[in-house]
């Protein structure tokens, strides 16, 4: 009976060695995961959050022997689950720090916290996998940015606030110097200024300075005080040749001038009274 214990003890001793060992190269691998940046190889999602990933230690690119290709993990995010293997409560600390592992890329540089070994399925399971950025955030900038503001001042007028149909309706266009310096507007087209009629949001007309444009570029120069005036006579036609309907109106303008802010639109409010047995534009349309 001797022998017989002599080859227990040592049976034993050979798979005590050999869980021993086992357990040493798990954890050097788990080391392997723990220690150094991983790159993301493949990945396979399921039902979200499920996902499958594949990923390489980077160092283990750099460490390849005879052109042998690096091992490559089969890994899935530490998930809390149901018994049936469901994963329960997306609001779980757990849960949370892992759900982002959904929307890797191959490619991806990530590292995690913990790494634990499953037998069974003979997969890695990560805790904490997190994407690594390679690049830096940008600065938040605090406070507003201050737009300088154009010295000009732009007013629209309108010689009337109240119009019969089909009466011409004179629009001007005023800028302003209102500063102690001189001020100089250039149109190298010859085109000056621009200006609109609207019914509420809705464009009715638009005056064509293509016609009134000259080849040569033109120069304004404006003194403290001094202001320049561009008229135009709106015939109550819309941009089709149609009359214009009955109701509110407003008209906008700006001064158009080389290497300059744009200038803020100044409006002039006025209303076309409706003939016998004509409808009015909608009133809640207007500004």
């Amino acid at each position: 009976m001797g022998w017989r214990l002599m080859i227990a003890r040592a049976t034993t001793l050979g798979a005590a060695l050999l869980v021993v060992a086992t357990g040493a190269a798990r954890a050097q691998d788990a080391t392997e995961f723990l220690q150094q940046d991983l790159i993301v190889r493949r990945v396979q999602r399921g039902a979200f959050p499920n996902v499958r990933l594949w990923i390489t230690p980077i160092q283990a690119e750099s460490m390849t022997v005879n052109d042998e290709e690096p091992r490559v993990y089969e890994v899935v995010p530490d998930f809390v689950r149901a018994p049936n293997g469901t994963i329960a409560n997306l609001k779980h600390p757990r849960n949370v720090r892992n759900i982002g592992a959904y929307y890797l890329e191959p490619g991806d540089k990530v590292f995690c916290s913990r790494a634990t070994y499953q037998a069974k399925s003979k997969r890695w399971v990560l805790d904490g996998l997190q994407r690594i950025v390679e690049q830096r955030p940008p600065k938040m900038v605090r406070g507003r940015r201050k737009l300088e503001k154009d010295p000009l001042e732009v007013e629209m007028i309108a010689d009337k606030k109240v119009y019969a149909p089909g009466e011409p309706i004179r629009l001007t266009l005023r800028a302003k110097n209102p500063t102690k310096k001189p001020i100089e507007l250039v149109f190298p087209s010859g085109e000056t200024h621009s200006l609109s009629v609207y019914a509420g949001f809705n464009e009715v007309w638009r005056i064509s300075l293509l016609d009134q444009q000259t080849p040569e570029p033109k120069k304004v120069l404006l003194k403290p005080g001094q202001s320049i005036e561009f008229v135009e006579v709106w015939d109550q036609k819309t941009t089709e040749g149609k009359p214009a309907a009955a109701g509110r109106y407003f008209a906008s303008g700006k001064v158009i001038s080389e290497g300059r802010a744009i200038l803020p639109d100044s409006r002039a409010l006025f209303r076309i009274k409706p003939a016998e047995g004509q409808q009015t534009n909608a009133d809640s349309a207007a500004p």
